[in-house]
């Protein structure tokens, strides 16, 4: 049990610095409200599920054991997040809250939940590298991994409900064009400086 306490300390600390997920969704619960950034959250979560269970079944040590392979998968990620920052730096200025028009971003907000964990090979060496040391090698591997990689998720959606929920408040009370523009002009920049350190690390 305090194996699992420690665990999901570690993990929260972790998650609540902010990367390339917390910069998506605080800027989507600025921009669209609470309601629509959880589909963003949701798209995070599954993206740890999904690498995670890459991970468990050995796939994941191609990012370790293949140079080229892991360059790949960081040049992608990089560029995805350059991308996703030049866009959000760009379209600053249209930054509103039209509901009509966001009803129709779901799927879009989902899918860039998504792909920003995929496309990131960082996810992928935290579970090959952090979660191992979590493990007890007496028991049985797969159902650890998979508790500890459910609990992480879980820890993603709370951590990133409270972004959400906390920015949210502050978009309901602070409703000015400029105050819109500026704060997407600031997480597109740290998009696209998270996009460029990517692209430098090494394994």
């Amino acid at each position: 049990m305090e194996t699992y306490l420690l665990y999901c300390l570690s993990a929260i600390v972790i998650v609540a610095i902010p990367g390339p997920g917390i910069i998506l969704t605080i800027t989507n619960s600025l921009k669209f409200g609470y309601k629509y950034t959880i589909w963003g959250i949701l798209g995070n979560a599954l993206g740890i599920l999904i690498v995670a269970s890459i991970c468990a079944t050995s796939i994941g040590i191609i990012l370790i054991v293949s140079s080229s392979f892991f360059i790949v998968i960081k040049y992608i990620g990089a560029i995805y997040l350059i991308y996703l920052g030049f866009k959000l730096y760009k379209n600053s200025k249209n930054f509103s809250k039209n509901i009509r028009v966001l009803k129709k971003t779901n799927f879009k907000i989902f899918k860039e939940g998504l792909y920003v964990t995929l496309l990131n090979p960082k996810a992928s060496l935290f579970f090959l590298s952090f979660m191992p040391q979590f493990i007890d090698h007496k028991k049985e591997y797969l159902y650890q991994f998979f508790l500890l990689t459910f609990l992480f998720a879980l820890i993603i959606i709370l951590v990133h409900l409270f972004y959400a929920f906390i920015f949210s408040k502050i978009g309901q009370k602070v409703s000015m064009q400029n105050f819109g523009e500026y704060i997407s002009k600031i997480g597109g920049s740290i998009l696209i400086g998270l996009g460029i350190s990517l692209s430098t690390i090494s394994k």
